[in-house]
């Protein structure tokens, strides 16, 4: 038996590419001799538009830029909160330490791990904490003139999501639900690609067919195929929720 992948937790880019990995195993001329050629064709067929579809979204020109200001405004913030951090428990003024304290808290009420939000949450947060600096702890800000740092961030910030929402606009031509609805539609060919090559390969060693070897090796590299993309899953899904950009098609 083929090892079963578990395709409703693969990311969008890990089915496409999934099933061009398996189109890649199971060759044309293995499915013509091994009596599937018809449901291969099928899967081909959805697959072919799932990397028309998919490619300009992941291929858009809009995203090594949206990425360099992410890392941008991560680092400058990393850097004005370990900062405040820092003077928060070491500054020698008593008025200073008891200023980065109240700005310090404030960053940590919103949460941990900011910069491994996802994008717009992380965009989300960053104008609250703006907004907060910008008026009820204005003056702590003013205390540490740390104003031109804050308003570095917020200019990051801004364009970030300017260029988020280009992005976004950039690539609205395609249809609503496109993609999980091509997704749905080729999982099931695939599924019946897999059990109707599971059937015939039965089929063949009841009957000590000269092919059998031929389904052998294809099985076998399906299997693994199938368990190593299994393998990524189990890793990257446990922290699901807590990963930002890594399942965005950025």
């Amino acid at each position: 038996m083929i090892t079963t992948p578990n395709l409703e937790k693969f990311r969008q880019g890990d089915f496409v590419q999934y099933m061009n990995n398996v189109l890649e195993i199971l060759t044309a001329t293995q499915a013509n001799n091994l009596l599937v050629a018809n449901q291969r064709n099928n899967l081909k067929a959805l697959t072919e538009e799932l990397n028309a579809t998919w490619q300009p979204i992941v291929g858009s020109e809009l995203t090594p830029e949206i990425e360099a200001i992410d890392r941008q405004r991560d680092l400058i913030f990393t850097g004005f909160k370990l900062t405040l951090d820092n003077w928060a428990s070491n500054h020698y003024y008593p008025e200073w330490r008891n200023a980065a304290f109240m700005l310090s808290d404030n960053i940590a009420g919103h949460g941990e791990r900011i910069t491994l939000m996802r994008y717009q949450q992380q965009t989300a947060t960053f104008n609250a904490i703006i907004n907060d600096f910008e008026n009820e702890l204005l003056v702590h800000l003013q205390t540490l003139n740390l104003q031109d740092w804050l308003a570095e961030i917020k200019t990051l910030n801004t364009t970030f999501n300017e260029m988020y929402v280009k992005r976004t606009q950039a690539i609205s031509g395609h249809q609503p639900g496109l993609i999980d609805e091509l997704i749905g539609k080729t999982t099931i060919v695939f599924r019946q690609l897999k059990s109707i090559f599971e059937a015939r390969f039965a089929v063949a060693v009841a009957d000590g067919a000269y092919i059998v070897p031929e389904f052998q090796q294809v099985e076998n590299e399906w299997s693994m195929l199938g368990q190593q993309y299994n393998d990524a899953v189990s890793r990257y899904s446990g922290s699901e929720a807590d990963e930002s950009k890594g399942n965005e098609a950025a």
